[in-house]
């Protein structure tokens, strides 16, 4: 509350202005990440979306979907002259350092990343390309790697533009309901795989990743050079649920989901809001699934400071890359 009134709940219309800036978009192509470019192509004049997406015809499928349907910002390009398109398969950690080199070449800068790819839930099974548990190969290992390489670029932006750059974890209320992660037992080789378990655990470790890469740009003096923030969307109608079984699917999207073009705010708000520090984290304002993105604290468990070091520990053994060289 601000002066005894209500502060308000804050929309579009407090982005600040994005002119120049260049939003990379993990997962990019459907449910919210899709919402999260058309937001982005609407509300602001940022000159480049780059959708970084596993599949290229689904990515082009929905590039053309989005050129169709949105409105463009006044005074902005063309949206088929902002968007653009890196492969990027986070379940390959053969292929992620392919993305990052396409970026290098293409691109002298990222300003604002956001690691919204996702998977996970009921029903999703599986092993990534180099065998870990695909929850959190895919959402967490992988963003690990990919944002590690391109690093570069991540802190090239304040140069440019003479703000921090942002770095978005997007996590999930689901991180609240991990026990904590078993680091004796990463891979559920020993225990028997609980696929909503994992999901949370993944979720999790996307907390654990803000809290650890905010502590390590500190130790370096980089903490200038970029803003890491966190958040849980809130529930949409999202690509998340796609491996879901079709009855659970109906339920959960048919009474609780919003169309992710509302949720997209979420994100949106994680990375522009000028105020906002590394560590800050959102929820949606209702029962943390819907409304407006207020901020919010993560569980005790997703602070902790030795948890966050030994995943840290952990994924760089794994991914066979250190994160800074020094």
């Amino acid at each position: 509350k601000m002066g005894g009134g209500v502060s308000k709940d804050w929309s579009f219309k407090d982005m600040p202005d994005l002119t120049g800036r260049i939003i990379l978009i993990t997962g990019a192509n459907q449910g919210l990440g899709k919402g999260v470019v058309e937001s982005f192509i609407e509300h602001s004049n940022c000159e480049k979306i780059i959708m970084a997406c596993r599949s290229e015809e689904r990515a082009k499928a929905a590039i053309d979907d989005i050129v169709a349907k949105t409105k463009v910002f006044p005074g902005a390009a063309a949206t088929k002259d902002r968007l653009e398109l890196v492969i990027l398969d986070l379940g390959d950690l053969e292929q992620i350092p392919k993305a990052a080199e396409d970026l290098k070449k293409r691109f002298d800068r990222i300003d604002i990343c956001i690691n919204n790819a996702g998977l996970g839930g009921f029903g999703v099974e599986g092993s990534t390309k180099q065998d870990f548990e695909i929850c959190m190969g895919t959402n967490h290992y992988g963003h690990f790697l990919f944002n590690a390489l391109i690093f570069p670029l991540i802190l090239a932006s304040k140069a440019k533009t003479g703000k921090p750059a942002r770095l978005v974890a997007v996590a999930s209320v689901a991180h609240e309901h991990s026990k904590g992660i078993d680091f004796e037992d990463i891979n559920w080789d020993k225990r028997k795989r609980d696929a909503m378990a994992c999901y949370c655990d993944s979720k999790l470790a996307n907390v654990h990743y803000m809290y650890g890469l905010g502590k390590r740009l500190k130790e370096r003096g980089l903490d200038g050079e970029v803003t890491v923030t966190s958040l849980q969307p809130g529930f949409a109608g999202s690509g998340l649920y796609r491996d879901f079984n079709i009855v659970a699917r109906a339920i959960i999207t048919q009474f609780m989901a919003t169309d992710p073009k509302n949720l997209a705010l979420n994100e949106v708000r994680a990375a522009t809001d000028e105020s906002f520090v590394t560590g800050s984290y959102t929820n949606p304002k209702r029962s943390k699934f819907w409304g407006p993105p207020v901020l919010a604290e993560p569980t005790d468990v997703a602070k902790d400071e030795q948890r966050c070091d030994r995943l840290w520990q952990i994924t760089e053994e794994k991914v066979g890359q250190k994160f800074f060289k020094n």
